[in-house]
């Protein structure tokens, strides 16, 4: 169960029964909750295992943790996210501690590039526009994924080592929870 906090931040309380009760696993013995965080990440099944994953921030990295009966936390999943533009990278231990660069230099189309020290290992672009289609397919950028008037492509450099599959296969667009506000 998900709550706001504050002026910008989420718990979750993980509920489980225990002696035939509902107990808050969370809660510390300080009765604080352990999963207190910035406001801009739901708790989601990040990584289709069918149970709820709880994300913390480290930086630009997302660490999602499943929880277990006992209130103890297991990462499941990494991920770099992008909420401005709708879209994450699952990440693996490679590329957790990668830099990732933005930048906004041409009218409707973004950029996050992805480097290992001076080595560039792949960028991924969002582009809206009447001729982003174009855009997307420019020489060495491929297609990830279409979201109505946005296309998201990436690009990778043979130096850097990764390849359209790896990627495709990390990328994943952010589907937004719907909130009417009204409790």
């Amino acid at each position: 169960m998900e709550s706001g906090w504050g002026e910008d931040e989420l718990i979750t309380d993980v509920l489980t029964p225990v002696g035939g009760e509902l107990s808050n696993i969370t809660l510390g013995s300080s009765g604080r909750s352990s999963t207190l965080r910035r406001g801009d990440a739901f708790a989601a099944d990040i990584n289709g295992d069918r149970a709820m994953e709880i994300p913390e921030s480290a930086g630009d990295v997302l660490n999602w943790y499943g929880v277990n009966a006992a209130g103890q936390k297991t990462l499941a999943l990494s991920t770099y996210h992008d909420f401005q533009d709708g879209w994450y990278l699952a990440l693996s231990d490679g590329l957790l501690t990668v830099a990732a660069e933005r930048s906004e230099a041409v009218p409707g189309e973004t950029s996050v590039t992805f480097r290992d020290g001076d080595t560039v290992l792949f960028t991924v672009y969002t582009l809206t526009g009447e001729n982003r289609l174009d855009r997307a397919e420019e020489e060495g950028r491929f297609i990830l994924a279409r979201n109505g008037a946005t296309v998201y492509a990436a690009e990778c450099p043979p130096e850097g080592g990764m390849t359209r599959e790896d990627i495709a296969g990390r990328f994943n667009l952010i589907y937004q929870e719907w909130q009417t506000g009204a409790i």
